[in-house]
């Protein structure tokens, strides 16, 4: 997994009092009411941050304050999030704005409802800072629907295909992680073909993972039965109520599947794999317009040609 980043709101007594836009704020040194923060880089290179409670023993609402900066250049967000009381953390996605590299800064202030004054706060702690540090680059590729494919370099194209195909594979003689679809034609009145994706198989060393809209297997075994056994050991899944996410930490390489939306995304945050990846996504070199890399290594500016290079072949495909 990907570094952890805990950020402690320590609490003094000597903060000054600053009104709100909601209303006044007081202040009280109450170190029950700590609150750490951990973040995580996601499949889609946005950052989860995990307001967690210190102490769980005595949780009534608690609302913090933060903002994130960029460091060197000036630029700020500003949020707000609210621990429900009984609720021991809470979770926020941060998509990370364009041109925003990091490390950032996070900074905050946790507060209490006044009981005496609705709309005005009793300020727990003072504003403190630290740094979420760069963990290297992070680059993200997507198919969506029907299907809309973003390159791993941001090059966008639309690729009816009706088969198996290599989304993103390490172009070795021994690839360590190979990634494929299937796309499957839509039903249409009209002479034009659309697809879109179905299904996809994560394959790293001897463990293939293939997920569809309903099922999960390894190794062709249903996933409750492989974990029996250990399985899968070169991946950690996680299964939420509206995707599944593969977690390839000894690659750095995660990727997510919606299978009821069509929509499928990964992210290569190890920096040894960019130049040296090819399939559908692109091969990750910073460079958009030499995406179109064809299984035989040779370019082309024709997207039906470029695509058909990349079907899985000795597959049959009767659509």
């Amino acid at each position: 997994m990907w570094k952890v980043l805990l950020i402690s709101l320590f609490f003094i007594s000597s903060v000054a009092t600053a009104p709100s836009e909601d209303g006044r704020i007081r202040t009280r040194r109450d170190p029950q009411y700590d609150v750490v923060v951990s973040s995580q880089r996601q499949a889609d290179c946005s950052l989860a941050l995990t307001f967690i409670r210190s102490d769980s023993t005595n949780m009534p609402k608690l609302t913090v304050r933060f903002d994130i900066d960029q460091t060197p250049a000036a630029n700020t967000h500003e949020g707000e999030i609210v621990l429900q009381p009984g609720l021991e953390s809470e979770t926020l996605d941060w998509n990370v704005p364009i041109g925003w590299n990091p490390p950032f800064v996070v900074s905050g202030v946790s507060m209490l409802d006044d009981p005496n004054n609705v709309g005005d706060f009793i300020q727990v702690g003072q504003r403190v800072q630290h740094t979420i540090p760069d963990d290297g680059p992070c680059v993200m590729a997507s198919a969506k629907r029907d299907p809309h494919m973003a390159t791993f370099d941001g090059f966008r194209y639309n690729f009816q295909g009706t088969c198996w195909y290599t989304l993103v594979k390490h172009c070795t003689e021994n690839p360590e992680f190979e990634i494929s679809a299937r796309f499957e034609p839509l039903k249409s009145n009209g002479p034009e073909i659309k697809s879109r994706a179905t299904a996809i198989n994560v394959t790293i060393g001897d463990e293939r993972i293939s997920l569809d809209k309903d099922t999960i297997l390894v190794n062709d075994q249903p996933y409750w039965v492989a974990q029996l056994s250990d399985r899968p050991r070169n991946a950690h899944i996680d299964v939420n109520s509206d995707s599944i996410v593969i977690d390839i930490a000894r690659l750095k390489l995660e990727v997510e599947w919606d299978g009821r939306k069509h929509i499928f995304n990964a992210a290569i945050l190890n920096p040894e794999y960019h130049g040296k990846v090819c399939g559908l996504l692109g091969n990750a070199d910073e460079n958009p317009h030499n995406d179109l890399q064809k299984r035989d290594g040779s370019t082309t500016l024709d997207i039906d040609e470029f695509g058909a290079s990349w079907r899985t072949p000795g597959i049959r495909c009767d659509y």
